[in-house]
């Protein structure tokens, strides 16, 4: 909780000053030809830094990390940008971190970095960003060296202008530095180190003495760099808010183009801290190739098989990617396969979580699935028939899930070896095989599942907490106070496009993707109303990349869906959804809307289930009363008056309201509008079903007026937006029409002087001042300004 707004000190500290205990705690020289998967992740994906104010261009690829030679006979990490297609991006390229395997509280950090030429659009970054599941910016952003920037390409000389930033929470507040260098950056290797000590965070270029970036870290709000620690990425994007180019046709630079990082380190004092035992988080890769995972191992290089009387299968097609585990098991045999990581990991972030994976057999009977800790504590729940844990065992893949609230009570969760374990004894010869393992903080989704609803029906909902659970406003495209009336509950997405980017979204994003793999044959339900014309989409997207989207184009919009501004129930087939490539074992972005723009838009009630048929909410939205006004008029014959009525649901809420309108004479048309040929008082009502409010209507005549004894003078005050009115009689009523006759404003006046605040009273152009007194009017008609 941010409890103050503390204005951070920007001290520059000579390099010599800093303390000299250091030593060496981590290190990668990225030797050999593969990176070492026991240090780093490789992202393959793209993210918030595509959609959200970043706007980059990029996709992340795997293909695109690799360790080797950068030409002059150096081995170093090489980020590789390429113009390509992939995945409906036109550019790709690589981003690696050590998050859940290396992070670091307080020390110096140094990386020695080459660059490509930038001009123009490449955006290289040797960063940091605090390790916890507290999202951004609260846990804390620290760019050790950004490059790229759009003033370098104004200034001609990007591969010289170099900057460093800190962002924390919670707005997000930041401060950066930029520096321009004598040496041109792609000419070779240069180092980069950042200094972090209990008062500090400084930055310095190649070795200087003094930083050129320098913040104090001490105040209330910046503790995000003294609680969290914090782990290491290098990734180069293309185009974005740095380079300042949100066009493609603007992107100028050769490809493929490389970074290239010879060395990174980090040092420390003894009273710092730096751990690889991390608790882990987000989805956690154990045999994979094709989750989007946050972190991953790699087998036999920090996982190893450990298989005991079974046999290998060669033949079996993986269910994703190219690798698979596969085995050939005989009769009672008393198998085992453990699957143990080269070092223990912590997994307390799971303990509501699930061990998720694809398995594939013929094998009847009961199987077991484990874990075992570094203590050689082991805990087990059966999985076959009769269990808790059914198994299809008709040689098709299947999701299958380990709830580990299930286990963590007889093993050391924060410190297991043996990641997953499978054993059993089966009364026949058979195989079985298991792909795309990972450890995810949620288990699979079943049933019915809310993402956004206040149906008290539905147990499980996406929950919106700014952690776990986020509802992006895209650019801040989209405007939520549209007021609409909800369809269901208390609250409704109502909203219309703003700005000038000529395009809208909004998106509901888990941070840990969430497995909807049950829904394969289920349904998306949600309500939806417009009385615009114009085209926009609903989006799901899963794993890899892949996604699914329904197009309402305003023309031939599916489902029956009819834009006549009510509530319209949409049921979408999943399959309609996975059968454009939609991977639903790792959705992030659940549920998001878009288009070009859009000037009224309603969504309500959106959620999963395994039926067609809808799920009503039993406090559906109704209208219980409803409120006509004015409740009392004056008007003239002839001269039409317009009323209208809105109504209240039993949340005390805007509701639709359908209404028939009365009067007890003259005549009223179902707009709203009441004229009368005679004079008198009328009675207009609004009714809807059983519901009913009335208001009362004075009609003047408009031709047999008298006139006042003493004159009455009307006129606009100067320079201001009031009418001043002199030589009143007593009890005389003032009213204000606009030129459709419409009553703005009515109120009891006299004797003498009289003003008027037109401003108040909403006329902003020519309206007519009627004064009266029984029988006597008077009629001014004038100008507002």
């Amino acid at each position: 909780m941010k409890n103050s707004i503390f204005l951070v000190a920007i001290l520059l500290l000579p390099f010599m000053a800093i303390g000299q205990n250091y030593q060496l705690v981590w290190e990668d020289n990225f030797n050999g030809t593969t990176l070492d998967s026991s240090k780093w992740n490789i992202e393959q994906k793209v993210g918030v830094w595509n959609t959200g104010s970043n706007r980059e261009f990029q996709h992340y690829k795997k293909e695109n990390v690799t360790v080797g030679n950068d030409g002059t006979g150096n081995n170093c990490l090489i980020i590789t940008a390429k113009k390509e297609e992939y995945n409906g991006y036109h550019f790709t390229s690589g981003r690696v971190n050590t998050k859940g395997k290396f992070a670091f509280k307080r020390g110096k950090i140094e990386a020695s970095i080459k660059i490509p030429n930038l001009a123009n659009g490449l955006w290289p970054a040797f960063w940091t960003l605090g390790y916890t599941p507290t999202g951004w910016p609260d846990c804390g952003e620290i760019d050790i060296l950004e490059m790229g920037h759009s003033t370098g390409i104004q200034n001609g000389d990007p591969n010289r202008f170099i900057g460093s930033h800190l962002f924390w929470g919670p707005y997000p507040r930041d401060y950066g530095k930029e520096f321009t260098t004598n040496e041109d950056l792609s000419d070779g290797y240069f180092t980069h180190t950042m200094i972090w000590d209990e008062n500090n965070i400084s930055i310095y270029f190649n070795n200087s003495a003094t930083p050129y970036f320098s913040m104090g870290i001490t105040g209330n709000d910046t503790e995000e760099f003294r609680d969290f620690q914090q782990y290491l990425i290098f990734n180069m994007a293309v185009g974005g808010s740095v380079p300042g180019i949100y066009d493609i046709g603007e992107i100028t630079a050769d490809f493929p183009a490389s970074l290239y990082v010879d060395w990174v380190k980090v040092y420390q004092e003894s009273d710092d801290f730096s751990t690889d035992n991390l608790p882990l988080y987000g989805i956690f890769g154990i045999f994979e190739e094709n989750q989007p995972a946050d972190m991953r191992m790699v087998l036999n290089y920090d996982i190893f098989a450990q298989e005991t009387k079974i046999e290998t299968n060669p033949n079996e097609t993986p269910y994703a990617g190219n690798e698979v585990l596969s085995y050939q098991v005989n009769q009672q045999s008393n198998y085992q396969l453990a699957l143990i990581s080269g070092l223990a990991r912590n997994m307390t972030n799971y303990r509501n979580g699930s061990i998720q994976f694809y398995m594939k057999t013929n094998l009847s009977g009961t199987f077991q699935l484990g874990v075992a800790d570094t203590r050689g504590n082991e805990a087990f729940i059966p999985m076959g028939e009769g269990t808790s844990l059914p198994i299809v065992n008709d040689g098709t893949w299947n999701l299958v899930y380990l709830p580990i609230s299930e286990i963590d009570e007889t093993v050391d969760i924060q410190s297991l070896k043996s990641m997953l374990i499978i054993k059993g004894n089966h009364p026949g010869d058979g195989y079985f095989s298991i792909d795309e393992i990972v450890y995810s903080e949620t288990i699979p989704v079943s049933g019915v599942y809310g993402i956004y609803t206040n149906n008290p029906i539905i147990s499980e909902k996406f929950e919106v907490n700014n952690v776990s659970g986020f509802l992006y406003n895209w650019d801040n495209t989209v405007s939520f106070t549209n007021n609409l009336p909800a369809y269901e509950g208390t609250d409704v997405l109502s909203l219309r496009s703003q700005g000038g980017a000529g395009w809208w979204g909004f998106g509901f994003f888990a941070s840990s993707p969430l497995n909807f793999e049950n829904f394969a044959n289920g349904y998306l339900h949600f309500s939806l109303r417009t009385t615009s014309g114009e085209l926009f989409r609903v989006t799901v997207n899963g794993a890899n990349s892949s996604k699914g989207e329904i197009t309402f184009d305003g023309k031939n919009d599916p489902y029956g869906f009819i834009r006549d501004g009510k509530w319209h129930h949409i049921a979408v087939p999943m399959a309609v959804l996975t059968a454009q490539g939609l991977n639903l074992s790792a959705c992030d972005n659940i549920f998001t809307m878009s288009g070009g723009t859009i000037s009224t838009l309603g969504i309500d009630n959106v959620y999963l289930s395994t039926s067609e048929i809808p799920l009503e909410n039993p406090a559906i939205c109704k209208t219980v009363s409803i409120s006509v006004s004015p409740k009392s008029a004056t008007g003239k014959t002839g001269v039409r008056k317009k009323f209208s009525a809105t109504g209240k649901n039993q949340f005390d809420q805007l509701a639709d309201v359908e209404l028939t309108w009365e009067c007890s004479g003259g005549t009223i048309d179902q707009d709203g509008y009441f004229t009368a040929s005679d004079a008198g008082e009328y009675t207009v009502t609004a009714r809807m079903d059983t519901l009913s409010d009335s208001a009362t209507i004075n009609i003047l005549s408009s031709v047999s007026a008298q006139v006042f004894e003493n004159e009455i003078t009307v006129k606009h005050l100067p320079l201001t937006n009031k009418i001043e009115i002199n030589g009143l009689e007593p009890n005389c009523r003032i009213s204000v029409f606009n030129l459709l006759g419409e009553e703005l404003y009515n109120s009891q006046a006299g004797p003498g002087f009289y003003e008027i605040d037109l401003e108040k009273v909403a006329v902003n152009s020519v309206c007519i001042i009627n004064i009266r007194k029984g029988e006597k009017s008077k009629t001014v008609k004038i100008s507002a300004h």
